[in-house]
């Protein structure tokens, strides 16, 4: 019980707000170093009370959220919170469950091996509506969070766990304390840091920004508008908000290459042909695709969309300066904010949860271009899937990626940095550079390497130039995907099984000698 409690703090003090990062390489050893031995469900027990813990501490957040875009009382906002706690932590009970059962009696680096592999399938497969991965953690390790480029965000969890998975089971009561004992675990996992350190530091050399090359200097807006007025989005209120957006936007010198408007930037339906149901939105994007062009600025801003065919999206609209446009629709919708999981069991659900089943999402990655570059768009969480990302970046190999979020929702909690420090891994994943443009912040340009910077202040409106100049690489997650994931699957079959076929033959063949 103790052991599931202390391994749920070093846990979540690996993440923001606190950010210890090195703590994920011990944060289950003390988890991993007795109760893998316990009994069937009382290990599954200890294991869904240490995961329930780590999802109560690290997404207390979802409570306020749930409250802010809900409406709902504090009461159903705990207990929304508390349900998702129980769910997610239930990976944690079938983790400990499964290791008891595949790696009982094993040496300490078998069992090590066993223990990272069966914790990446199954964080890699468990549903869930925010994946925040164990490896994310090493985000602001430089030359660690090079690994990523490997296998993905996955690699890094690999890593974690084997780690405190080697030094649980090196200490007692499996192994000893004595001097030689420790100076081998030392040894092996001062080598296993020393390869990745390496590695890193290739990596981190390769991908350094050129210092040749056409610059970008994009523009990016963080209109910082209150949730209050997101809820109450009358017309006026819609016209408060751009008015207010456009006041930022003017802060920006005139030669940039492209303005960035946040998600949501442009509150009303951007509605370009006449329409008898949103007259309106027609008028104001009229208004708004004409001031673009009198500014002779292409802008990328996010908005609504609805047509009559393709129902409505959350959508990313580039404005050429000579008033074009070209429309990307959101391929992945929040669920329960943007989209109602299994409606089609819920009786009614069209009449009763209209803005939750009216959403649609997109089918195809957008493909932008500015200049002599070309950049992708993803809107809000979409970026924290690294699978859909790649799958993106493979499909259209733009020269970077464009995340616009709005985390207003959130407030001022930890959410915001948890949200960002998955963009740095995707940027390591793909090796893309990637601008972020929030609502409320923190907006950021993160390169090839994962380094963050031009981070905008955190529920201020500000007005900022990125400059950088978009440069590219391959990466061996990019062109082989989950291959890592496969191979670990393969390893976890034959270091569990294994010995199931080669001990009774083993023992076959010692007789046949005989």
């Amino acid at each position: 019980m103790w052991a599931a409690i202390i391994s749920a703090c070093l846990y979540w003090a690996a993440f923001p707000p606190v950010g210890l990062f090195p703590l994920v390489f011990v944060a289950l050893a003390p988890l991993l170093n007795q109760a893998p031995d316990l009994k069937g469900w009382k290990r599954f027990l200890v294991g869904w009370l240490h995961f329930t813990l780590v999802h109560l501490m690290v997404f207390y957040w979802i409570a306020g959220t749930v409250q802010r875009m809900g409406g709902v009382g504090k009461g159903i906002s705990l207990l929304v919170l508390l349900a998702y706690a129980l769910f997610h932590g239930a990976l944690g009970g079938v983790f400990l469950w499964l290791l008891g059962r595949l790696g009982h009696g094993c040496g300490a680096l078998r069992f090590s091996l066993i223990a990272a592999s069966l914790f990446c399938l199954l964080e890699a497969i468990w549903p869930s509506v925010f994946p925040w991965y164990l490896g994310n953690a090493l985000y602001k390790s430089p030359f660690l969070l090079q690994m990523a480029d490997i296998g993905g965000v996955h690699t890094l969890s690999f890593l974690a766990v084997f780690t405190a998975a080697y030094l649980a089971r090196r200490l007692p009561p499996h192994g000893t304390r004595d001097r030689k004992t420790m100076k081998k675990t030392g040894l092996v996992l001062g080598l296993i840091l020393g390869v990745v350190l390496i590695y890193g530091t290739v990596r981190w050399i390769q991908f350094a920004p050129p210092s040749k090359g056409e610059e970008i200097r994009i523009g990016v807006v963080q209109p910082m508008i209150k949730a209050i007025d997101k809820i109450n989005a009358d017309e006026p209120t819609r016209r408060y908000i751009l008015a207010q957006t456009w006041d930022q936007h003017r802060r920006l010198p005139m030669d940039v290459d492209l303005t960035i408007w946040p998600e949501g930037g442009f509150p009303f339906f951007f509605q370009q042909t006449p329409s008898k149901e949103l007259p309106v939105s027609h008028r104001a994007t009229t208004r708004f695709v004409a001031d673009v062009h009198r500014g002779g600025i292409p802008l990328f801003v996010g908005a609504l969309t609805q047509s009559p065919t393709e129902g409505q999206h959350n959508s990313a609209i580039l404005i050429a300066a000579d008033g074009s446009t070209a429309v990307y629709h959101k391929q992945r919708l929040v669920p329960f904010g943007e989209t109602l999981p299994l409606q089609f069991l819920i009786p009614g659900a069209t009449r009763r949860f209209p803005s939750l089943t009216r959403m649609q999402p997109g089918k195809n990655p957008g493909i932008f271009q500015v200049g002599a570059h070309r950049f992708i768009a993803q809107i809000c969480y979409e970026t924290i899937f690294p699978g859909s990302t790649r799958a993106d970046v493979q499909r259209t190999n733009p020269d970077f990626i464009v995340n616009l979020t709005n985390d207003v929702w959130f407030g001022n909690t930890a959410a915001l940095e948890l949200h960002l420090m998955a963009q740095a891994v995707r940027a390591v994943e793909t090796r893309r550079p990637l601008v972020r443009v929030t609502n409320t912040g923190i907006s950021a340009l993160v390169d090839p390497r994962g380094t963050i910077s031009n981070r905008s202040p955190v529920f201020q409106a500000a007005a900022q130039v990125f400059t950088f100049r978009p440069y590219t690489g391959g990466s061996p997650y990019l062109r082989f995907g989950n291959l890592f994931l496969y191979l670990v699957f393969g390893l976890l079959v034959v270091l569990s099984f294994g010995p199931l076929v080669t001990r009774p033959l083993m023992a076959r063949l010692g007789r046949t000698g005989k």
